[in-house]
């Protein structure tokens, strides 16, 4: 009975994501977020070309001018379950793709819940707020970010078991989902739940530590190092280009470590109760809607964390206001205290973030309260309780205390309308949960009623403000081909676009392979935008752009500097009879792609270079700008010599080029330069330098010569070899598991309990029964 039993619960988690997601997922609409159209729609569609190609592209040529493809690594390249963009079409497969990690993040949460010895309703219970809360809803916008925050109930439950239980199986599956969680795409969230499990690490040592268990406590901290260990190992693949990528990126060069983008303002902690009362025009975004965990829920995690009385209940209450405290980013001195931690700086930049750990104890915490509801004896359930007046007194003061703040501060406020409708859709399901506790202490209703009424309430207000948050449009308009895309295909030339009308998604040319010097990513090179930030406004400033970034719409001028990225055609839009159109203007300074320059000049300030190359007066294909002469001493320079040069194979990790002059000079390519990148002239190695700032040139003797440029970085050579190594260790210590198993029996393949130690953190806690 309980097999069929559980075997519901997983079918009905299953469908639950396909209700909400119906009109994407087997309806003829897609999700129409601004991230899918502009990013994820072209990433993913491009990841899956690689993918039926049968080779993975290392470098990406067409947004920025090009970059390192392990820069972005939000395309989750490595990750299994982006085959699913294989057999469907892109929009379907976005959609699918959200559902099922919708589906796995309540499941991990439901089996972690079981874990703790909790009752399968009250497991339900608490796997649906985890996986519809408003940070899930919202983040299906972000498939990285939902993708990876999946996995940490997953991880919590692994780790737990390792922990408690001898064996290589455990610790050995947690390293996988923790290299998962990498792999799918978001270092950020990857690292705060990282952060999160190393903290439920530290509750679990607790034990050992009072019992004074040296050994215990020893094993448990080496198998949390294990876990991390072997968890960043298999996702190096992934990680090590990133993190080289990094180091070149404006997130690493621009602006103070630390620094925070996207946080929650103090002014919008109503949002927690009632999205409706925060300060805006009513319209629901990443940060209003993205707090929201539900009326019930917070009542019940309220409960459980006012009237602890087990270390976890204390444990996670304490894990949400540190999570709460953090998303406030630099409102609060904690943000400055954890920025002081070099490790941690990269979950601060969007501390906004640290609403993953925050759902995640309110989900625990409202689960472990409704199983102590339903299975606390009737009786004493009449007797007063300081949690339930301490509870009671916060929900008072900090929900009047927050629409003061709300209508009554600066800046645009909700409507008075909007207010009162939000305030009586907090209010009611409040309402109903308390007279169902009220009824189930008077024993008037039982634990499985109270429990399935609750799950209703509750999942009836997150999927009505899901529903409310998600955006569908008609699919075969989002992804019709743009009519100025015709034209280009026209021009079958090597060549690049700069498109500066936002009805085109910046990434969407790499759908159709057309090159573009824009772009939507956050994986910008930071001296690919000072070049573009000087082009378009003669300053070296970065305009007070910050490390967290993405979205770069710079105005193109028709320059020389522009010229030397290569760029044919200017795209931007123009009204003509009341109409916007798209226009499309050839530029007048345009250089190819490859070609021979004479002789060069020393220039090892960097940033006069972009002065002399802002000079209308200076001709950069007679002089190139180098930043170091090494190496070019035995070569014959002359500004007489004339040369041509071919571009005879292009693929985005291998440049041909056909060259030939009557003297020494130099090849230069308007291509980003970047280390990883590798010439052979005529099949002998050669040298690149750094050209006009951004760009690459080799130097050649007199005469015809085939150069080849290739990207083979050692940082992919070294994450693949680390990451095939790491699933041999992976294979083989489960093989091992799964021999002990056989030979021994199945205890041996996880391990006994150990003698001495606590039971799981949940059992004996006064559970209700399934």
């Amino acid at each position: 009975m309980h097999r069929y039993t559980a075997a519901l619960i997983v079918v009905f988690l299953l469908l639950l994501p396909h209700l909400l997601l119906f009109p994407a997922t087997f309806g003829t609409q897609a999700l129409l977020f601004e991230d899918h159209l502009s990013f994820f729609y072209p990433f993913r569609s491009a990841a899956a070309r690689m993918y039926r190609d049968g080779r993975i592209a290392l470098w990406d040529p067409y947004i920025f001018a090009g970059l390192p493809g392990g820069a972005e690594i939000q395309t989750a390249l490595f990750y299994p379950f982006n085959l699913l963009f294989l057999p469907l079409s892109i929009f379907r497969a976005i959609a699918h793709f959200a559902a099922l990690h919708l589906f796995l993040a309540s499941l991990f949460m439901y089996l972690y819940l079981r874990g703790l010895g909790i009752s399968r309703g009250s497991s339900l219970f608490g796997a649906c707020v985890f996986g519809y809360n408003g940070f899930s809803i919202v983040h299906t916008e972000q498939l990285s970010i939902i993708s990876s925050c999946a996995w940490l109930p997953l991880i919590l439950l692994l780790v737990q078991r390792a922990s408690e239980r001898r064996g290589l199986a455990y610790p050995t599956f947690a390293g996988i989902a923790v290299g998962l969680q990498f792999l799918a795409g978001h270092p950020q969230m990857a690292l705060i739940g990282l952060c999160t499990a190393g903290a439920y690490l530290l509750f679990l040592l607790r034990g050992p530590a009072l019992a004074g268990n040296r050994a215990e406590l020893a094993r448990r901290v080496r198998i949390g190092a294990a876990v991390v260990a072997l968890g960043t190992a298999l996702a190096a693949v992934a990680l090590l280009p990133f993190a080289e990528a990094y180091r070149h990126s404006l997130r690493a060069t621009a602006g103070a470590p630390g620094t925070a983008g996207l946080s929650l303002s103090p002014r919008r902690l109503p949002a927690l109760l009632v999205p409706a009362l925060a300060p805006g025009e009513g319209e629901l975004d990443e940060v209003t809607g993205g707090i929201y965990a539900g009326a019930v829920p917070f009542l019940l995690a309220l409960l459980a964390a006012t009237g602890a009385r087990t270390g976890l209940a204390a444990f996670y209450g304490i894990l949400a206001v540190f999570s709460l405290l953090a998303a406030l980013g630099e409102a609060t001195p904690l943000h400055r205290l954890l920025a002081a931690v070099p490790p941690l700086r990269p979950a601060l930049q969007l501390p906004l973030r640290f609403f993953l750990p925050y759902m995640t104890a309110l989900s625990v915490l409202s689960a472990l309260a409704l199983d102590r509801a339903a299975g606390t004896p009737p009786a004493s359930r009449l007797a007063p309780r300081p949690g339930g007046a301490v509870c009671a007194a916060f929900l008072a003061f900090f929900g009047l205390a927050l629409a003061a703040c709300a209508l009554r501060g600066h800046g645009p406020g909700p409507s008075a309308g909007g207010a009162v409708r939000g305030i009586c859709a907090f209010l009611l399901p409040l309402a109903a949960c308390l007279a169902c506790l009220r009824l189930r202490a008077g024993g008037a209703v039982g634990p499985r009623p109270l429990k399935a009424l609750l799950l209703v309430l509750a999942l009836a207000d997150l999927l009505s403000f899901g529903r409310g948050y998600l955006r569908f449009g008609d699919a075969a308009a989002a992804g019709a081909k743009p009519p100025v895309f015709d034209f280009f295909e026209r021009d079958p030339g090597l060549y690049r676009v700069s498109i500066l009308d936002r009805r085109i998604g910046l990434n969407l040319p790499m759908v159709y392979s057309l090159q573009n010097i824009g772009g939507y990513s956050p994986a910008i090179l930071a001296d690919t935008l000072r070049y573009l930030i000087y082009n378009a406004t003669g300053s070296h400033d970065l305009g007070g752009i910050q490390p967290t970034s993405r979205f770069f719409l710079l105005p193109d001028l028709d320059t020389k500097m522009s010229g030397l990225m290569n760029v044919k055609y200017h795209v931007a839009p123009f009204r003509r009879d009341g109409a916007v159109w798209m226009q499309v203007s050839a530029r007048r300074h345009f250089y190819p792609r490859a070609f021979i320059v004479p002789r060069f000049a020393l220039v090892p300030e960097r940033a006069r270079i972009l002065e002399i190359l802002g000079d209308e007066g200076f001709d950069p294909a007679a002089t190139v700008l180098l930043e170091s002469a090494e190496g070019l001493e035995g070569f014959d320079f002359s500004p007489a010599t004339r040369g041509s040069a071919r571009v005879a194979r292009y693929t985005p990790d291998c440049i041909d080029i056909e060259t030939v002059a009557d003297g020494d000079s130099f090849l230069f390519v308007s291509e980003i330069f970047f280390p990883g990148w590798k010439v052979s002239v005529d099949g002998a190695p050669g040298a690149i330098h750094r050209a006009h700032y951004l760009f690459r040139a080799v130097p050649l003797k007199k005469g015809a010569h085939r150069v080849r440029f290739s990207y083979a970085p050692a940082s992919f050579a070294a994450g693949a070899c680390t990451s095939l190594a790491a699933t041999a260790l992976a294979a083989g210590l489960l093989l091992c598991a799964l021999l002990r198993s056989v030979r021994r029996g199945p205890d041996a393949a996880t391990g006994r309990v150990m003698p001495g130690t606590a039971p799981s953190p949940g059992r004996g806690t006064g559970g209700s029964p399934p």
